[in-house]
């Protein structure tokens, strides 16, 4: 394969992985294990150094990955307040025991 073609191959697989962790599960048992072992955070992207500039023909997908992103984030933003929201409402509900005697009874003995 000529260096380009190698260059093309690689943005390709890098595109490809891109869509699928835009549709995959954000809780899956793989994803979480696969980011927690890399030390992925969520951080900003960058291209690996040894892609090169992406290939011309690729450049309109890229963006629509780019684009389904923003939108995602935006998405889960938006979820972030309203979970914010609920669990003000649930802080704000007050306990119904004391602090000060035990909730659970020994029944063993």
């Amino acid at each position: 394969m000529s260096p380009n073609g190698e260059t093309r191959a690689s943005w390709v697989a890098v595109l490809d992985l891109m869509e699928a962790e835009l549709t995959a599960d954000p809780l899956s048992a793989n994803r979480i294990s696969r980011h927690s072992d890399t030390g992925d955070n969520g951080g900003a992207w960058a291209a690996p150094a040894y892609l090169g500039p992406i290939p011309f023909d690729l450049r309109d997908r890229a963006s629509s990955i780019l684009a389904a992103q923003r939108e995602a984030i935006e998405r889960l933003r938006e979820q972030q307040q309203v979970t914010a929201q609920h669990l003000t409402a649930v802080r704000s509900v007050p306990s119904v025991h004391r602090r000060d005697q035990s909730i659970y009874v020994d029944v063993a003995g």
